[in-house]
Order: structure tokens, then C-alpha cells, then sequence
């Protein structure tokens, strides 16, 4: 059980269902409804939302929300570990394995592909910008900042490639920088980083 976000979180944990099949038990992902999408159509486990439990249907229900938390307030500045395999360890399971098993769904392959050819009909390669974190706490210090993204942006046309931002809301400094932006949801938001050449991400979801 996972009781609050964000998306990577909720992305991370996808990575320890594989090995939790092992243990031989039934495994089941509970999330806020508003993070469901992101954990379905999981090979070895399935979804429901935080208030479809009912604990009498289940031998046991850990909830994992304050595990990283406490090992890196612990442990800072030296958290070597990665969160899925302190959530893992914490439900008493080392993972071998780290797959997330985040396969777009075809027809958001489709609607992104004809996108893509839209605003690149001479086939140049795709890089997607993800430069601003929605977390109230650390994201302007995990931002980059205007300078940054315009060289970069700068970088990218220089090479002869495409950049693309992909976030919640539009930003203005890719405005100025006359560069596209999408906002979208979830499923094509999979689909185009399955599409495209590269992702130049900070630590975000994305």
C-alpha cells in the first residue's frame, strides 16, 4: 500500500513486482486513484485504489509510504540505495530485478506517431525536455533554471535534432525559445518517450 504520490514514485515501485512473484504469493498495488494509471497493466500484479481495501480479504498489507523517507533521513547524505529496492527490502524481498514493465498502449503509439511526423517530416532525431519538477518541497532547487534550458535548447538545434517539452502545464521560457510543448496525459506521455531518440530529465517523474 502506498498512500501519496508522485508519479515517480508510483513508477519505481513497478520495479519490484517481478521479484515479489517469486515469494509465490498473490501481490497487490494499492495507490490514490489519481496515480491508478500508472501502476495497471503490471505482468505480475494488479491495482486498486486505497479505498478498495478491505483487510479481511488479504493475509497481509504493508504500507511502504514512509520507508524512503526515514531510511534517507537516516542516511543522508550517503543513500546509496534506489527507492525501489529500500521499499523492496523494507517488505522483506531483494530485488534481482528492476523491470518496470511500462509498455504504451498502441493506439497512444499511433496518436503520438502521427504527431511526431507532423512536426517532423524530414525524420530528425527526438529529444523530450523534462527540466521542472511539480514537487512543492525541492522543485525549484531541481529545476533547471532559464540559462540552463536555453543552452540547452540552443544545444539541440545546433546538433540538428528536435526538442520537445513535456510537462503538466506550458512553460514560457519554451515559448520564447519557440520550442513545442506538450502537455499530455498519462498514456501518450509513456507512448512518446517510448518514440523518442532521448529524454534530458532532472528528478522527476518523467
Amino acid at each position: 500500500r502506498r498512500r501519496a504520490g508522485g508519479f515517480g514514485d508510483i513508477l519505481m515501485q513497478r520495479m519490484m513486482f517481478e521479484d515479489f512473484n517469486k515469494t509465490g504469493l498473490e501481490i497487490t498495488h494499492a495507490c490514490p486513484i489519481n496515480f491508478i494509471e500508472l501502476s495497471r497493466n503490471h505482468p505480475y500484479t494488479k491495482t486498486i485504489e486505497l479505498s478498495e481495501i478491505k483487510e479481511e480479504e488479504f493475509g497481509a498489507i504493508i504500507d511502504i509510504t514512509s520507508a524512503c523517507r526515514s531510511y534517507e533521513m537516516k542516511h543522508a547524505p550517503y543513500c546509496t540505495k534506489h527507492r525501489s529496492d529500500i521499499w523492496a527490502e523494507y517488505c522483506g524481498v531483494t530485488l534481482e530485478n528492476h523491470n518496470m514493465f511500462l509498455t504504451p498502449q498502441p493506439i497512444a503509439i499511433e496518436r503520438c506517431q502521427k504527431y511526431l511526423q507532423k512536426i517532423n517530416p524530414n525524420n530528425k532525431k527526438i529529444i523530450l525536455l523534462a527540466t521542472k519538477s511539480t514537487d512543492n518541497d525541492f522543485g525549484i532547487a531541481k529545476s533547471l533554471t532559464t540559462e540552463q534550458i536555453t543552452q540547452l535548447v540552443n544545444t539541440i538545434h545546433n546538433m540538428n535534432m528536435i526538442p520537445i517539452s513535456i510537462h503538466s502545464i506550458t512553460q514560457d521560457i519554451y515559448t520564447d525559445l519557440n520550442v513545442q510543448q506538450l502537455t499530455l496525459n498519462i498514456q501518450d506521455w509513456i507512448a512518446l518517450v517510448y518514440l523518442s531518440d532521448c529524454v534530458v530529465s532532472i528528478d522527476t517523474g518523467t
